[in-house]
């Protein structure tokens, strides 16, 4: 039978602020543990996830 990591327990935290009108930043912490069948300790990871965010608009307006 093939191993799958898709019956996983994830958790995930994040923290994040705007910076101006248009951007933010947000900064995030994410463990999943995928426990195995027979109760072994499966694969975990650990990740750190850093995003900035846009919300301008892909078009400008033009002004007449």
């Amino acid at each position: 039978m093939k191993k799958t990591h898709f019956n996983a327990d994830v958790t995930y935290g994040a923290l994040g602020s705007r910076l101006s009108d248009y951007w933010a930043i947000e900064v995030g912490y994410q463990f999943r543990y995928a426990s195995t069948p027979v109760g072994v300790t499966g694969p975990e990871d650990h990740s750190l996830q850093i995003y900035l965010l846009s919300t301008a608009p892909f078009l400008r307006a033009h002004r007449k």
